[in-house]
């Protein structure tokens, strides 16, 4: 479902690097880099990060709508199920209504 890093829990990866030499990349990236770059960067990859997952769960739902061979109903069927993974994956038990 999501890409995740080869890494394990103990070493100093970033969820978005590979794992190879890792540590002396970051001893040299942050020691040319000021603190508003590493913010920069870790924002632009939490941004990267919510886009991809948004364009995952988006991608299934559409998915279903496109289906030819679905009636409206069994469409509404798969679009619950898809929505039920998303919470269970997500650990959401509601979500907030959007306001207009």
């Amino acid at each position: 479902m999501f890409r995740r890093t080869t890494c394990d829990l103990e070493s100093n990866c970033f969820p978005f690097a590979g794992c190879s030499d890792l540590a002396g990349k970051q001893e040299r990236f942050l020691a040319g880099t000021t603190q508003i770059d590493v913010v920069s960067l870790i924002a632009e990859q939490i941004a990267s990060g919510i886009q991809d997952a948004v364009g995952y769960w988006l991608g299934r739902v559409e998915r279903e709508l496109a289906s030819s061979g679905l009636t409206a109903n069994e469409q509404l069927r798969a679009i619950e199920i898809i929505v039920q993974e998303y919470k269970e994956t997500t650990e959401k038990v509601q979500f907030r209504c959007a306001e207009a």
